[in-house]
């Protein structure tokens, strides 16, 4: 009986996964503070997003197609919130190097 009770709670939380697929993605822009690969190619990768609006930072996981999102890059991603999914992500403005990134911070601090 506990076995068909977990299948049944299973399958509930799997449902409820799959109707939050099917809303329409939001679109949200921002920098991209971390970028994080788990190993192997066909793995998602995650990266952390600020968007500028508030002091909370949120990971969302990268499909492994995405190729050119780096930290420090501006991008634009349709993403679904209930599973912090990125359906596509779309580079806005490319990272700097981290070299001029420091020569640029040194100009502001002055």
């Amino acid at each position: 009986m506990a076995a068909i009770t977990a299948f049944g709670a299973l399958a509930t939380y799997l449902l409820a996964l799959a109707c939050l697929e099917r809303r329409e993605p939001d679109t949200i822009t921002g920098e991209v503070l971390r970028v994080e690969s788990r190993r192997g190619k066909d793995v998602a990768r995650f990266l952390v997003l600020d968007e500028g609006n508030t002091d909370l930072t949120t990971a969302w996981a990268l499909p492994a197609a995405s190729q050119g999102i780096a930290t420090g890059a501006q991008v634009r991603l349709r993403v679904s919130r209930g599973t912090r999914t990125i359906r596509s992500a779309e580079l806005v403005r490319a990272a700097m190097p981290e070299d001029d990134r420091v020569k640029a911070a040194k100009q502001d601090a002055s």
